[in-house]
């Protein structure tokens, strides 16, 4: 049987990728001059009602929260892989997105400055809120299943991927490669 030929250019199915890729570094450029515009609008608040500790509090206690989840999830094994995919295609597409985001100014920072200004900071505080309370239920979550697999005693195999090629004790890696190459392709 004949092996076929790898090409290794883009693929039709590739550019949806690419496209979002791209489309994701634009939105964070533009929730950047979002968050700018809530953060002038609290910054204001703050001084004007001499809130400073509680704020700074704020920050600090959020800050230490989203620090735990990135470790909780893994996250610095997770950018190892990520970096070790060698997908750095996506990453320069994000930036290019982001880029185009921050050479335009932000599409819509006009508008964000004046729908900002025009909420209340009570109203602005709950829109805030709707977010970090979502957050705080994954942060929840992360610790809950973190508890059930340090008492989970089964006896059986683990359903878990393996995450090297020294765990494949069944010596099946290459084959898995050539198969998941030719679905790609």
């Amino acid at each position: 049987m004949k092996m076929p030929s790898f090409d290794y250019g883009i693929r039709i199915t590739e550019i949806n990728v690419l496209l979002q890729a791209t489309i994701l570094g634009f939105m964070l450029g533009e929730l950047w001059y979002l968050s700018q515009a809530i953060g002038s609008a609290f910054n204001a608040y703050i001084q004007y009602t001499n809130k400073q500790s509680a704020a700074i509090a704020i920050c600090a206690t959020v800050g230490i929260f989203v620090c735990i989840y990135f470790i909780l999830r893994d996250g610095i094994l997770e950018i190892q892989k990520l970096l070790r995919s060698k997908g750095v295609d996506i990453f320069v597409l994000i930036l290019l997105g982001l880029c185009i985001s921050v050479i335009v100014g932000g599409v819509g920072t006009s508008k964000y400055q004046e729908y900002v200004g025009k909420v209340d900071i009570p109203q602005l505080m709950l829109i805030v809120a709707i977010p970090a309370a979502i957050a705080l239920m994954l942060f929840l979550k992360v610790i809950t299943n973190q508890a059930r697999k340090s008492t989970s005693t089964s006896f059986f195999i683990s359903d878990k991927a393996i995450e090297c090629i020294d765990d494949d004790s069944l010596e099946l890696s290459e084959t898995a490669s050539k198969f998941a190459e030719l679905v790609l392709n």
